[in-house]
């Protein structure tokens, strides 16, 4: 977990790699509305406004052109097809492939355990690589809080900076909740995922 930043806006970035290449994850909760655009919602579903362009306003600073790929780890980011906020986005980073999703995106989550004093993680049987969840977006802005109790604080910074060296690719979303990934190229929605480099 590269870089891993909190935003006051309720969500946190970080990057990872997807097929060797460095890739761009957006975290946050979200609601897809009808007229053409989804609004993030903050951990305690309140409405925070941000458009795709809102919202590559704030990660402008990143430089996203560095990235060939973005996940947007956003409920229904790609509902709506040529409505979606996925699809608006990619269309302001025209040289990266933008990766959203039609219905709801639950993760696995990254566990305390108080008796272990440490995070417990789930890494892929197959491949210690590759991770299989992530810190909840609630506990990172705990964490990012003003009074947080040092200790926690201190461990999560340790369990992500044991994760920066350990791991190169995360894959959280949950395979017993329905989704449908997809994928945007300037715009325009990839119909074969074989067109993606």
């Amino acid at each position: 977990m590269r870089d891993l930043k909190y935003y006051p806006e309720g969500f946190y970035t970080f990057e990872d790699k997807y097929r060797g290449i460095k890739r761009l994850n957006v975290y946050g909760h979200s609601g897809y509305y009808e007229n053409g655009f989804m609004l993030c919602l903050d951990v305690n579903g309140h409405n925070i406004g941000k458009t795709p362009q809102g919202l590559f306003e704030i990660l402008y600073p990143l430089k996203l052109k560095r990235f060939r790929y973005l996940r947007l780890l956003l409920c229904n980011s790609a509902s709506g097809d040529e409505n979606s906020f996925a699809c608006h986005f990619s269309k302001l980073c025209p040289h990266t492939y933008v990766e959203g999703y039609i219905g709801n995106v639950r993760t696995r989550r990254i566990v305390y355990d108080p008796a272990g004093k440490q995070f417990n993680t789930d890494t892929d049987p197959h491949n210690p690589r590759v991770m299989n969840s992530l810190f909840q977006i609630g506990f990172v802005r705990k964490v990012h809080s003003f009074g947080y109790p040092q200790e926690f604080t201190d461990r999560f910074r340790h369990s992500v900076n044991t994760l920066r060296r350990n791991i190169d690719t995360y894959e959280p979303l949950d395979p017993d909740t329905p989704h449908e990934s997809v994928w945007y190229y300037g715009g325009t929605k990839i119909t074969d995922n074989s067109q993606i480099p």
